[in-house]
């Protein structure tokens, strides 16, 4: 669409994770293919859904540090609270 000339300002990532997390690098590599368009990347939901406490704040930490690093800059929490979180893991 950029190469057409439409209009656009940046892109964002809709990020609902699970255990596993993202790989390593995914984040950077997506963030600067976007980078190069002249485009400024978000991340626009993001939410770790773990049985694990511990795990979910290490995902949380990883992404947020990778995100950061690859020059995102608004970053936005799908659901606030755990309590009142939607989640597809029963119990989580």
């Amino acid at each position: 669409m950029v190469a057409d000339g439409v209009p656009i300002d940046g892109v964002g990532f809709e990020m609902h994770e699970t255990q596993a997390g993202p790989e390593p690098g995914v984040i950077t590599e997506m963030t600067k293919s976007y980078q190069k368009l002249g485009l400024e990347v978000a991340i626009t939901e993001l939410d770790v859904h773990t049985y694990d406490v511990d795990q979910q704040t290490q995902i949380y930490g990883d992404v947020m540090a990778e995100a950061l690093a690859a020059g995102i800059r608004d970053i936005s929490f799908w659901g606030f609270t755990d309590k009142h979180a939607y989640t597809w893991l029963p119990g989580a």
